[in-house]
């Protein structure tokens, strides 16, 4: 470190107050995400789009939102919970470039929209370097990856179908 025990000191000051705001801002915001894709019917649990008479607030979401995030710090370590939260984050980035791609191939585009530069060669290399990315995980955490999604994926299979 260039600056010394000082410098060090600063960094590690400032960086706790970014850390402070990024997981403040999530705190707020994640619980109303749950709560919005359940007012738009995305997630089929009609309970989450409850909003508390009295504190005009999302109180289940928040709730819902708190609960989850408990047992999930509960039941791994931290290491745990940063590669999942990690491969987590990829695997819907990796969504969003796949679909990047096959939108242009469905969709002819419109004059005066923006355009992303060189077609499909964006999203390629970031699927390709997202692709990368998860290739390096160790194989319990790969299987732990895997375990997770598949579970989110079984209990969201079976909202739906008790809904219909």
């Amino acid at each position: 470190m260039y600056w010394g025990p000082i410098g060090f000191s600063i960094l590690l000051i400032a960086m706790g107050i970014s850390m402070f705001g990024t997981l403040s801002g999530q705190i707020l915001n994640n619980p109303r995400v749950l709560f919005a894709l359940a007012k738009d019917k995305v997630l089929p649990v009609k309970a989450l789009a409850a909003i508390h008479p009295k504190n005009n607030t999302p109180f289940t979401a928040i709730t819902t939102y708190a609960i989850i995030g408990f047992m999930l710090a509960t039941a791994g370590g931290f290491k745990q919970l940063a590669v999942i939260a990690s491969a987590s984050v990829l695997l819907v980035y990796l969504g969003v470039a796949l679909s990047v791609i096959k939108l242009r191939k469905m969709q002819p585009m419109v004059a005066g929209t923006y355009c992303i530069p060189s077609g499909i060669t964006v999203p390629v290399l970031a699927a390709c370097t997202i692709l990368y990315c998860l290739s390096h995980l160790k194989a319990d955490e790969k299987w732990e990856i895997i375990i997770f999604t598949g579970v989110v994926s079984v209990v969201n299979a079976g909202i739906r179908f008790i809904k219909k």
